[in-house]
């Protein structure tokens, strides 16, 4: 590795462990910085390659450890750092054949993402040992601690609070790994465009409303998980953590969709801005586009959209 390279690679690792810890030194600034913790270590391992990125994250890590201990550093590794580097390490994954170049699949890396989520969430829980009702006994004090604060009509009444908490509570399997996947691939996004801004990135650039996909094997464990979320403990609790990030892919790939298949139409842009907006505004849309994300992937929409566009 060149010197240059390795450089940059440690400055890169120095940023990510910089993002880490700035919400507690800078908590204004550092909460609005804190979803770009990863997006150093993409720029580094696929722009500089995948022993530049494994740099980037040991630095990093070893920043942690020395600011804020070994098990921390250890667990910030393993929950921020691994997926990021795995992830870049598969996108830059390339094979010479008769045709040319072939680049491993956004697909495939899309769904490395999802399972890199789910993980994530299931390790969080166990390193945490919180249970829901934990989760819910804190949540119930936090917004009490609200209510106390408040005065007069504008302080909530103790069933509101009630309620509210074992709606959040319900809902954070579900939401944790979907947010991480988005978080996740916000970055990965990012990430190759600085790098290949700076010239650094070798793999072209993906027409992604139509590389952006998942194997059949996806909507298998999708289903799979739905039915065990359906279930008590926590069968139905990780059915409910793998069915919350593998329902964030299929939005992906049901926006990729709609995205395809309104290529070259008049209104276009109206159509998606109202798409964007509604889900903006009424969250619960989000299942159509994951039902639409589902039937691409068994029925091929995209495929049939551009066949019978035509060249």
């Amino acid at each position: 590795m060149a010197s240059k390279t390795l450089l940059i690679a440690v400055a890169l690792g120095l940023l990510t462990a910089l993002l880490n810890l700035a919400p507690l030194r800078v908590p204004a600034l550092g909460f609005m910085l804190a979803p770009f913790t990863v997006l150093p270590i993409f720029v580094s391992v696929l722009g500089l390659g995948s022993i530049a990125g494994g740099v980037s994250a040991v630095v990093g890590t070893l920043a942690m450890a020395l600011t804020a201990g070994l098990l921390p550093a250890v667990v910030f590794f393993f929950i921020l750092l691994a997926p990021p580097l795995y992830a870049g390490h598969l996108a830059g994954l390339s094979r010479t054949t008769d045709d040319g170049v072939e680049w491993y699949p956004l697909e495939d890396v899309l769904f490395a993402l999802t399972i890199a989520s789910a993980l994530v969430v299931v390790a969080t829980a166990l390193l945490s040992g919180l249970t829901q009702a934990d989760l819910s006994k804190m949540m119930a004090e936090l917004m009490g601690q609200m209510r106390s604060q408040g005065t007069g009509a504008g302080a909530p009444n103790p069933a509101d609070v009630e309620r509210a908490t074992s709606q959040i509570v319900a809902a954070l399997p579900v939401a944790m790994p979907a947010s991480i996947l988005v978080m996740l691939v916000m970055n990965l996004y990012l990430g190759s465009r600085i790098a290949r801004n700076l010239g650094w990135m070798a793999r072209p650039v993906d027409h992604i409303p139509t590389a952006t996909a998942l194997p059949l094997l996806a909507a298998i464990i999708f289903g799979t998980t739905v039915v065990a979320s359906l279930f008590g403990g926590q069968i139905g609790t990780v059915g409910q953590i793998f069915m919350g990030a593998f329902g964030m892919a299929f939005a992906f790939v049901g926006l990729a969709t709609i995205h395809t298949i309104t290529m070259g139409k008049a209104g276009r842009g109206v159509i998606l801005g109202l798409v964007y907006a509604l889900l903006f505004v009424f969250a619960p849309s989000i299942i159509g586009v994951v039902i639409l994300g589902l039937a691409d992937s068994l029925l091929g929409l995209r495929a049939r959209a551009i066949a019978n566009r035509g060249p």
